[in-house]
């Protein structure tokens, strides 16, 4: 009689370590972070908190250009625009954002045309790049108030920023040199591409 108690317990005590065991691994694997797909960055695993906040998915390399055109850089070069190596590059992952360009130059390289988008990924990439246009916004900051959420011109770098929901745009426009770009120059490319923002 001892001999089957012992036995029983013995079973018992196996299905109950492997219960215990199959609910620690699905609780394990629960946690684990999706392997991103191809031309997304890897993303944690949101919060509840930070549920609301998660900016919607980035966009790639290829939807900025489908936004910078070469019709549209053609425009704003006033000639036609040979589109620039940085078009074929991967964007650049972080783990809070994605960075990507796509550009386009004169015949003669002196002019450029230019769209940089950051796309945050996580809600510390968004607030990244709401404190550019907010507190860490540079001193000589242009507020330029007609554009998306908020915008500035950045006479330092003479380059136009607008920030649209979690992505923020840096657009340029105009002479290599960069002491001979204006904003107006910008303000051109920007009203071309803002309705694609």
């Amino acid at each position: 009689m001892k001999k089957k108690l012992l036995l029983v317990a013995a079973i018992l005590l196996a299905l109950g370590g492997s219960a215990g065991a199959y609910y620690y691994i699905n609780k394990e694997e629960s946690k684990q972070i999706p392997a991103p797909t191809s031309g997304t960055a890897h993303q944690k695993s949101p919060t509840n908190n930070q549920l609301a906040e998660t900016p919607e998915a980035p966009k790639t390399d290829k939807a900025v250009c489908s936004i910078l055109s070469q019709e549209i850089a053609s425009k704003v070069l006033g000639e036609p625009a040979k589109p620039s190596d940085a078009n074929k590059e991967a964007p650049n992952n972080s783990d809070h954002v994605v960075v990507s360009t796509c550009s386009y130059n004169s015949a003669d390289n002196s002019k450029t045309t230019t769209l940089l988008m950051r796309a945050a990924i996580d809600a510390e990439g968004s607030a990244h790049d709401k404190d550019q246009f907010g507190p860490n916004k540079p001193s000589t900051a242009q507020v330029v108030s007609e554009y998306e959420d908020s915008a500035y011109w950045d006479a330092d770098f003479r380059q136009l920023n607008i920030l649209k929901g979690t992505t923020w745009y840096i657009l340029t426009n105009g002479s290599n040199e960069v002491s001979e770009r204006t904003l107006d120059q910008a303000k051109q490319l920007a009203n071309l591409i803002i309705t694609k923002l």
